[in-house]
C-alpha cells in the first residue's frame, strides 16, 4: 500500500515508520492507541517530518535488517531497523524499532520466513480480546501473500522474562529474551537474499484504519518496560 506524502514539497520515497503505542488526541490528552499504530516520517527539505495520521499496516519485500546501539539518560539501548521495498510504487520503508513485545512478535514471524524469498509482506495491528474476552490488546501481524505467519519459536524455547523490582515497582525485565532475539535476527539477516522477484499473489483491498492527532512525539519512550 502507498503510505503517500502529505507535503508537496516531499519528493522523498523513503519513509521512516516508528511503533506508536500511546497518542496525543486533538485535546493535548495522551491515549492508549489501541491498536498500536505506525507513525509515518518523510523528508521535507531537509527536515524528518511526521504525517498527521497514523497507520496500522503496511507492506513490501523485506531486503534489509540492520541493527544499532543508541543512548538514553546514560541508558544505552538498541534499535532494529528493518528495510522494505516497494518496487511497484517505486517506495522504501524503513521500520525503526526498540525493543518491545511488538518487536519480539515480529520478529519471531520474521524468523519463520524463507530468508531468500522475503516478497509480498504486509506488517498490520489489529485487536485481539485476552483469554478471559474482557479485555482488548493490541497485536502485531506478519503475512506474506495474505496468509498468516505464525512465529517460528514457542515460549518454551526462548529465555524467559523475569519478574524485577525497579523504583518499588514490578517491572519486566526482558533483557534476556531481547539479546535472544536480536542474535536470531543477525543470524537470519546474514541469509537475506536479494534477487528477481518471484511473483506476488493479487492484493486484497483493506480498509486502512486512521488515528487523527495534530501532535505527533517522535522521540519519546512507549516501552514500560526497563531498557537494560
Amino acid at each position: 500500500m502507498a503510505i503517500g506524502s502529505d507535503y508537496e514539497k516531499s519528493d522523498n520515497k523513503l519513509f521512516i515508520l516508528k511503533i506508536k503505542t500511546k497518542i496525543i488526541d486533538k485535546t493535548g490528552k495522551e491515549a492508549p492507541a489501541l491498536p498500536h499504530v505506525f507513525q509515518i516520517l518523510e523528508k521535507v527539505d531537509s527536515a524528518w517530518v511526521a504525517q498527521e495520521e497514523y497507520q496500522t499496516q503496511f507492506g513490501g519485500d523485506l531486503t534489509k535488517i540492520e541493527f544499532d546501539k543508541k543512548e538514553w539518560e546514560g541508558t544505552e539501548y538498541n534499535i532494529i531497523k528493518f528495510k522494505f521495498e516497494d518496487a511497484d510504487l517505486k517506495e522504501s520503508y524503513l521500520l525503526d524499532c526498540r525493543t518491545s513485545s511488538d518487536f519480539r512478535s515480529l520478529s519471531n514471524s520474521i524468523l519463520a520466513l524463507d530468508p531468500e524469498n522475503l516478497t509480498g509482506l504486509k506488517i498490520r495491528m489489529y485487536k485481539k480480546k485476552g483469554k478471559t474476552g474482557d479485555k482488548e490488546y493490541s497485536n502485531i501481524g506478519l503475512y506474506q501473500n495474505d496468509e498468516f505467519i505464525k512465529g517460528k519459536y514457542s515460549w518454551d524455547e526462548m529465555p524467559g522474562v523475569e519478574k524485577v523490582k525497579f523504583k518499588g515497582k514490578e517491572m519486566s525485565d526482558t533483557s534476556k529474551l531481547d539479546e535472544w532475539t536480536i542474535e536470531k535476527l543477525k543470524e537470519f539477516a546474514a541469509k537475506i537474499k536479494v534477487g528477481p522477484k518471484t511473483e506476488k499473489a493479487p492484493a486484497k483491498k483493506t480498509q486502512k484504519e486512521e488515528v487523527d492527532s495534530d501532535y505527533h512525539d517522535v522521540s519519546g519512550i512507549d516501552s514500560e518496560e526497563i531498557p537494560f
